[in-house]
């Protein structure tokens, strides 16, 4: 069993944020996922391995893609009524799918906006004025929706059930998840994979292309490398030989895909072992 696992619906983000730990920065918006392949694999993923505390369905921004509702729906049915489901937006698409993502939360599920801007900085206050809109609208069907002022998270409340809630955390460090040089990507190199895994930008196992995955460094990382034509490159071969794991494992490959969820694996030394951050911020061009 492990505490969370994230779906990943669409590669694609209509922002792209500096040290994005799902790489959706080195995607073009409109990269998608094979949406019947997915819900597939969501079903199998249902059926042999157990999450403790949360199943999120994320991006990218998962507005951009259309049926975004109908593979939510899937996961309710699968498991609400034994962990919680969350969904994720950056907050630029609210009003678009205000009556989707009314009736999701009423069917139980748990929705969360993370602020990746300043709400000084232009894309900012346009995600603001979508969160006060969305909760203007919202409070007709949810009486106990949130107002503008209580809705944003605090740092220890993050595991809470709040039904509707803003992570405010544009103003956090994120990790720089590659070296570059010459629009070429290099992984860290750590000397001390235990370290690196302290300071993972993202613990939570991954459901991507049919597989399950340590983390979003492993899981997305072939599709990363393959964008810079680098997938050959010698220095990403010993991190290509991580391939998670099957949907449909032995007893001992899923044992093991257990236990290596909370501890610092080979692998963890393409990551920094701290102190290589910074600001997020849009990295545009």
């Amino acid at each position: 069993m492990f505490n969370v696992l994230n779906v990943k619906l669409i590669n694609g983000c209509n922002l792209s944020c500096k040290g994005c730990s799902h790489m959706s920065q080195y995607a073009s918006a409109s990269s998608r996922i094979d949406i019947d392949q997915l819900k597939k694999d969501i079903i199998e993923t249902h059926k042999n391995f157990k999450i403790k505390h949360h199943i999120s369905l994320l991006g990218g921004e998962i507005f951009l893609e259309p049926r975004w509702s109908e593979v939510l729906t899937l996961i309710e049915d699968l498991y609400l009524d034994t962990i919680q489901v969350r969904f994720y937006s950056n907050g630029l698409l609210l009003n678009k799918n205000k009556e989707s993502i009314v009736k999701h939360i009423n069917r139980g599920s748990i929705f969360r906006i993370s602020l990746h801007e300043s709400p000084e900085t232009k894309i900012g206050k346009k995600v603001m004025s979508e969160i006060r809109n969305f909760l203007q609208y919202v409070k007709t069907f949810i009486p106990d929706a949130p107002s503008m002022d209580d809705v944003f998270l605090k740092d220890d409340d993050l595991w809470n059930p709040h039904r509707i809630a803003v992570s405010p955390n544009y103003d956090v460090f994120w990790t720089e998840l590659f070296k570059t040089k010459n629009n070429k990507l290099y992984p860290h190199q750590s000397n001390d994979v235990v370290e690196s895994y302290k300071h993972c930008p993202c613990y939570n196992a991954q459901l991507y292309n049919g597989r399950l995955w340590k983390c979003p460094q492993t899981a997305y990382l072939r599709d990363t490398l393959k964008a810079f034509g680098q997938l050959e490159d010698e220095v990403w071969q010993p991190y290509l030989k991580y391939k998670g794991v099957s949907l449909n494992p032995s007893k001992s490959d899923k044992d093991k895909f257990y236990r290596d969820q909370t501890v610092a694996a080979d692998f963890c030394s393409m990551c920094p072992k701290g102190g290589f951050y910074s600001k997020k911020s849009q990295d545009i061009g």
